[in-house]
């Protein structure tokens, strides 16, 4: 290839040379013949790269490789989303040519994989894939698609559904026929790497593991970056589960292989020593070992600051943030925090702008300013409750890919019966009664696989109606357990209210206690509306005891029927503690309760009476 590019180079070098020596009305041919050659020169080069990349998706050794989706990037540079067409376009054109599904499948789910890097989420050619792939008998063709379609789905933000292929990989991985180390290891690498991201701490250790049994069988010359990364995994988890000893340990393994095989990349080097101090450090301080964590914590904070490494400066400013706070050096936490608030980059990272927002509110608490203090605690609670609902509703659009992927998989088993049918019944067309007991049979068999997959489909329905019961019962409890947080807050700044002198901040600082009970509508409606779905038929059966209830009442009634006490209640609901019991009382009433009954036990035993 190198000695094409060198000829065609010299052909029009010369040509130059004899336009600069041509007399005037033969420079315009001898430049347009230049132009011609250089054209060629650039063909000729692509198509030999398609062809390269087209031999390589081919072979059985590609199951082996294990950076395939990166793989192209030695034929090719389509980092730009225009040049990425024009190659893929050529490699369709080639296939047409040279029909061949391995490679049709590869290329379709690396095709989506690239636009999925350049900001696109169309996923129609990894389907037309899917569908090819589990046509095929090949199961280690089929888990390297997963491999990449799990990766495509990564990319777009969609854990759920990543993990449920990754997950269908590992399945086909794990038996013994099938056994690839090097798939194996990227998987469990993805694999717990995608249940970090959802805080499935314990899952993530059991992969990550997996990852580091099979990285010890390979020679240990050169420190690994993946083993790295997967100590990292680990010792985040343990702390993000708050066993500080076990996340030390795994910190300092990353510490110990960095000093025994470090990288070639003496940046590398640094960098991974410095997350490692950091890392200590806040464990220690989790432990509250101050003067421990205070050196590891500087010397990560100084190192980002030199070295400008975007996001590890802000972590590293949240932590020093939160070490001066213990120090008692408020006035400097807060600068701190501020500059972690006001940076860009917290509003797509919802870890430091949550950290960062409880701290700050912590420190005005501390301060007396409680105003600024309810506002940064609004602020931490508002992006909690939207990495949950983020969250949910991934775990929701995941139970739909499941049911479409079951489905397909039936689809195809069930198409392939057919056609098996048509084969055998064209052979033996010739036997009319032999044909006539064949469509008899055939029928009956229709009938029983229609039935059977009715039946799985309304077994798959139902088992996603449970799910969704469980989802929402998760998610009562956590709003539950928000009001109850609240309802503390409430009272820790009513106290507040009488150290404060001037009438009028007292006013206001009230109107303040307000703005965190449940008074909107839309934050009402989501409390309501996972509580019906929890209990079914508690409001059912309450109507038929009262009649009808006014939307305080019903207000009320639910809120004691989760659990909270008067004082909760009256935080939660804007009220006095007075009034909470006049309403309680005048509830009663409704209920034909005797003053001896309690109310809270009859709302507990409402629902489960018939």
């Amino acid at each position: 290839m190198k000695s094409i590019r060198r000829i065609f180079i010299f052909i029009v070098l010369e040509q130059y040379n004899k336009l600069y020596r041509a007399p005037g009305f033969k420079r315009l041919s001898i430049f347009l013949v230049s132009m011609v050659l250089v054209n060629c020169a650039i063909q000729a080069q692509t198509d030999d790269q398609i062809q390269k990349i087209y031999d390589f998706y081919a072979q059985k050794e590609v199951y082996n490789d294990h950076n395939l989706i990166g793989h192209i990037s030695e034929y090719a540079d389509i980092s730009k989303d225009s040049i990425q067409k024009i190659f893929f376009d050529k490699l369709y054109l080639l296939l047409e040519k040279n029909p061949n599904e391995q490679v049709t499948i590869l290329t379709l789910a690396i095709d989506d994989n690239y636009s999925a890097r350049n900001g696109f989420d169309d996923l129609t050619k990894s389907n037309k894939a899917l569908k090819m792939a589990l046509s095929q008998k090949n199961n280690q063709l089929i888990a390297i698609f997963y491999a990449i379609y799990g990766n495509t789905l990564q990319l777009l933000k969609q854990p759920h559904n990543a993990i449920f292929y990754f997950r269908k990989e590992y399945d086909i991985l794990s038996q013994k026929e099938n056994n690839n180390p090097f798939l194996y290891e990227n998987n469990c690498f993805y694999l717990a790497e995608v249940l970090y991201q959802l805080f499935e701490y314990d899952h993530c250790i059991e992969f990550g593991k997996k990852r580091l049994a099979i990285g010890e069988t390979r020679p240990a010359s050169l420190l690994d970056l993946g083993k790295v990364h997967i100590l990292d995994l680990i010792g985040a988890s343990y702390k993000g589960l708050g066993k500080a000893d076990s996340s030390i340990y795994y910190y300092r393994s990353i510490a110990n292989q960095i000093r025994d095989r470090p990288f070639k990349d003496s940046y590398l080097n640094e960098l991974w020593s410095s997350i490692v101090s950091g890392n200590i450090g806040e464990n220690m301080l989790n432990q509250g070992k101050i003067p421990e964590a205070r050196s590891h914590i500087e010397q990560y904070y100084n190192f980002n600051q030199n070295h400008n490494d975007h996001y590890n400066v802000l972590l590293s400013t949240n932590l020093l943030a939160r070490l001066r706070a213990t120090d008692g050096k408020n006035n400097e936490a807060i600068r701190l925090w501020k500059f972690v608030m006001n940076d860009p980059l917290s509003g797509s990272k919802p870890d430091l702008l949550i950290n960062a927002s409880k701290g700050l509110s912590g420190s005005y608490a501390d301060r007396g300013q409680v105003d600024s203090a309810l506002i940064y605690q609004k602020i931490s609670l508002d992006k909690k409750a939207e990495v949950q609902r983020t969250i949910y509703q991934s775990g929701l659009e995941a139970a739909e890919t499941r049911i479409s992927f079951e489905d397909l998989q039936h689809y195809l088993l069930h198409s392939k019966e057919i056609i098996s049918k048509i084969k055998l019944s064209r052979n033996l067309a010739i036997l009319s009664l032999i044909l006539a007991s064949l469509l008899i049979v055939s029928l009956s068999f229709w009938n029983r696989s229609r039935w059977k997959f009715r039946l799985r489909e309304e077994n798959l329905q139902r088992q996603m109606a449970e799910q969704k019961i469980n989802d929402s019962k998760a998610l009562l409890h956590n709003m539950t357990l928000s009001l109850i947080e609240k309802s503390n807050m409430v009272e820790h700044l009513a106290n507040q209210i009488q150290i404060v002198e001037n009438a009028e901040s007292s006013f206001n600082l009230k109107e303040q206690l307000t703005d965190i009970a449940i008074t909107s509508d839309e934050g009402w409606d989501r409390f309501f509306h996972s509580f019906s779905t929890v209990n079914p038929s508690f409001l059912e059966k309450l109507d038929r005891i009262t009649g009808s209830l006014s939307p305080a009442e019903l207000r009320l009634t639910v809120l004691i029927k989760v659990g909270l006490n008067n004082s909760q209640l009256a935080s939660t609901l804007g009220i006095s503690s007075g009034s909470v019991v006049k309403s309680k009382y005048r509830l009663k009433q409704k209920l034909n309760l005797s003053t001896n009954e309690s109310l809270e036990s009859f709302l507990h035993d409402l629902s489960s009476s018939k």
